[in-house]
């Protein structure tokens, strides 16, 4: 309902309610002057009924005037909700979102290059093994300051590897990435590395280093076959950097 027909209709209730109070004085007026004409009682019921009847008029066109601002705020709420247009929403918002989906996160390398040595080793044996490596220096664990390190790459009993094949690959993997870092290598006393049930076998970085300068890794096959010519078997004797051997497990045998 419009605010010309709001005000119509207030104006009109005021009017008739005006008029209407009026009349049970006028009445009681004329019943006073001549008392002969209605008993007294009476005109005491016939007033109480007529301020009952202006009471619940007023009542009613109170309330139908609450319903009427009610629904003209819902219609006014509504009307100034619909007409809210895409284009009303400020460009920086669709220019900030935008910004966010095409931010590309940092890749390996930069992380890599900012990492410190020991970061660096756990994150190319994850990266590689899915393992994090223990590595130690002498008899303590590895810090910055106590290099050069040895590197043990232990797998769990219940890896995914499914073939002496894989096993190879793996263990070849994981020492050509670990010696193939510059800066990593020349932390490195040596790296051993034990896949359950196939294999285990140690690179000494007096091998490991030259092996990486001259690019002479080759595959996984053909670094195995060197060390069977050489003679499989732990060599557990001899300066931390010198112990270069492989063993085959019953997985590889």
């Amino acid at each position: 309902m419009g605010s010309d027909e709001k005000y119509s209709f207030k104006r009109l209730f005021l009017k008739t309610l005006f008029f209407i109070s009026f009349f049970p004085f006028v009445i009681t007026y004329f019943i006073l002057v001549h008392e002969n004409w209605i008993p007294r009682k009476k005109i005491e019921l016939i007033i109480s009924l007529w301020v009952l009847l202006l009471l619940l008029i007023g009542v009613s066109g109170f309330i139908r005037s609450q319903k009427i601002s009610t629904v003209s705020k819902s219609t006014e709420v509504y009307n100034t909700v619909s007409v809210v247009q895409p284009s009303d929403i400020p460009i920086e918002i669709s220019v900030k979102e935008t910004q966010e989906i095409n931010k590309e996160p940092n890749s390996s390398p930069q992380l890599l290059q900012q990492a410190t040595p020991l970061e660096k080793i756990n994150t190319i044996v994850l990266d590689i093994a899915n393992v994090t490596p223990t590595v130690y220096s002498e008899d303590n664990f590895a810090n910055e300051m106590n290099a050069p390190y040895n590197i043990v790459v232990n797998l769990p009993y219940d890896h995914s590897i499914s073939s002496c094949a894989m096993a190879k690959n793996l263990s070849v993997e994981v020492v050509k990435s670990l010696f193939g870092d510059i800066e990593v290598r020349n932390k490195i006393d040596r790296v051993i590395v034990t896949v359950p049930y196939y294999l285990r076998m140690s690179l000494g970085s007096d091998d490991g280093i030259p092996m990486a300068e001259n690019d002479a890794f080759g595959g996984p096959s053909l670094y195995w076959e060197t060390l069977e010519k050489i003679g499989l078997g732990e060599r557990e004797v001899d300066n931390f950097r010198m112990r270069t051997w492989g063993v085959y497990l019953d997985g590889c045998n």
